[in-house]
């Protein structure tokens, strides 16, 4: 009798699953202080619930997250202050998973929510454009404004290195 080539020998083989991968990362990332990126994770305090470890670890996660959507995908913790877990965990592709970084500039205008870069996107204006008015005083909604805004005064230092005004000359 043949032995079938389907699912039921990447269950006795979970390296030849796709999700392996990214799970075996996320493993790596949680427990092995060898490696670069354990700071970001363990080095956190980030871990991995009980479910997903041990001998059924792989199993119990392939059933919680489910196949892996395609190879762009990864696995991203929805919350990045907790661990991994069943209720945190889903697919994402890195440009949904850039959105969600501990290091990103949040802008709420507009009534809503985004990034430095999702703002950038929506209104055409250089990341820096933005910054830089924020830097100096403008509102998010000023901030985000395609019209061109009034120069400030700055001081500005004179030949003895002393602030003036422009008023002063």
């Amino acid at each position: 009798m043949k032995r079938s080539r389907g699912c039921g020998k990447n269950a006795r083989h979970p390296r030849k699953h796709a999700e392996y991968s990214p799970y075996r990362a996320m493993l790596t990332r949680c427990y092995n202080p060898n490696v670069l990126r354990y700071k970001d994770y363990g080095g956190r305090g980030i871990e991995v619930c009980e479910r997903w470890l041990g001998s059924g670890g792989f199993k119990n996660f392939l059933a919680d997250v489910g196949p892996r959507p395609s190879t762009k995908h990864c696995i991203e913790r929805r919350n990045n202050a907790e661990g991994y877990c069943p209720q945190n965990c889903c697919w994402a592709t890195l440009a949904e998973q850039a959105v969600n970084k501990r290091n990103n500039r949040l802008i709420t205008a507009k009534g809503k929510t985004q990034t430095l870069s999702q703002w950038s996107r929506e209104t055409g204006l250089h990341p820096q454009t933005i910054l830089h008015r924020l830097k100096h005083g403008s509102t998010s909604e000023e901030s985000l404004s395609l019209e061109c805004l009034p120069r400030k005064s700055y001081p500005r230092r004179n030949s003895l290195g002393v602030f003036v005004s422009d008023k002063e000359g």
